[in-house]
């Protein structure tokens, strides 16, 4: 990493840092979230319904409750997948951010 590349990365991460880890965290458990709804909307097709034993309305109801699972566990799951990656990007650039301060530089004005 040249001077620039140094001072551009402090720059751009000194005003990037400003929410907070847990801020930053909870930005991607909510972007994992979304992630997990449009997941269960093109999987929603896949879920078959034994019509055989249902007639009318009550059809749909197999199709209602397989459908509340699905969305229930990818929410959680992506939205924990979102939180734990979001965390571990934002401690390691912390972490390069901390080091290269070390080294005495400083972050640029502009």
């Amino acid at each position: 990493m040249n001077e620039r590349q140094r001072d551009l990365f402090l720059w751009v991460w000194s005003r990037r840092r400003a929410p907070g880890q847990a801020a930053i965290s909870l930005r991607g458990a909510i972007i994992g979230a979304l992630g997990g709804v449009l997941f269960t909307l093109m999987l929603i097709g896949d879920i078959g319904a034994d019509r055989a034993s249902y007639t009318g309305v009550s059809a749909l109801l197999p199709l209602l409750e397989r459908g509340a699972k699905l969305l229930f566990l990818s929410v959680g799951a992506f939205g924990a997948l979102g939180f734990i990656g979001a965390n571990r990007v934002y401690a390691a650039q912390e972490a390069q951010y901390q080091a290269i301060l070390q080294t005495g530089a400083r972050v640029p004005d502009q």
